[in-house]
């Protein structure tokens, strides 16, 4: 497999390069620090770019149409310090076919998509460039998106970092109806809501704009309100867990979240 490497950090670019050839013999790795020297190189050839969103000549995300003409047959990880959700889902309407975020695990992320491709190949169900269509089941069915719409910023600090402990899921926050239903085109996997987010607004309005416009997704109430008729007219309207806010609703939430996007 042909990977090109575009990533102005030497100390990314060296890891990642290094961390790949550890796990795969047969690969051959290209790095650049700018998309003009890589798409000026034409004698490279590519199944994988993997490329980071900020270099020293342009954004990353927008020469995706470009490095599609470059390399049309190449498929391309976005690899981000970044995870604004607007971002991601530029990136993805641009052509990337997967949006990884520079994390500490980041790097196995990678590896996973490649390793796919490799047993595909391997097991022999193809070649390199079907094989490498991995990348896309990847993407659809391993990343989690999880909304976690709440008010209280120490609260939400406290769950997405329990969320975050769980492998393959993306946490986004928001703090208000107004911003998470905007955000809704993204179809999340899970909406895990505060029933009262200020005195204007409640989850119940995301919660009924979600079954319009993202009928799939899960929806998780953990709530401070300990009212069982509000948690059972919540569960009828369609949410499928209510959590009350106490000191165990972390770990429960976590639990739940395991096994409503992952079971």
């Amino acid at each position: 497999m042909k990977i090109i490497l575009i990533e102005d950090s030497e100390v990314v670019s060296v890891f990642l390069e290094k961390k790949i050839k550890s796990v795969f013999d047969n690969t051959e790795i290209k790095t650049f620090k700018k998309v003009t020297d890589a798409i000026s190189s034409v004698d490279v050839e590519a199944d994988l770019l993997i490329v980071d969103h900020i270099l020293p000549d342009h954004n990353g995300i927008e020469t995706l149409p470009l490095l599609r003409n470059v390399f049309p047959n190449a498929k391309i990880i976005i690899h981000s310090s970044q995870n604004e959700t607007k971002m991601v889902s530029n990136a993805y309407r641009m052509g990337a076919n997967l949006y990884i975020a520079k994390e500490k695990n980041s790097s196995e992320k990678i590896i996973e998509v490649i390793k796919g491709a490799f047993e595909e190949i391997e097991n022999g169900k193809s070649t390199v460039g079907q094989a490498i269509k991995y990348i896309k089941s990847f993407s659809s069915t391993k990343n989690k998106k999880v909304f976690i719409v709440e008010d209280d910023s120490v609260f939400a600090y406290l769950a997405a970092k329990k969320i975050e402990n769980i492998p393959n899921t993306t946490v986004f926050h928001y703090r208000t109806s107004k911003q998470a239903i905007d955000a809704l085109f993204e179809k999340p996997d899970l909406i895990i809501l505060d029933y009262y987010l200020s005195t204007e607004s409640i989850g119940l309005e995301v919660q009924q704009k979600a079954r319009e416009i993202t009928p799939h997704s899960k929806i998780m109430y953990v709530s401070s309100l300990e009212n069982i008729n509000v948690a059972s007219s919540l569960i009828q309207g369609g949410a499928d867990y209510y959590i009350y806010k106490d000191n165990s609703s972390l770990e429960k939430m976590e639990q739940a979240v395991r096994k409503l996007i992952f079971c």
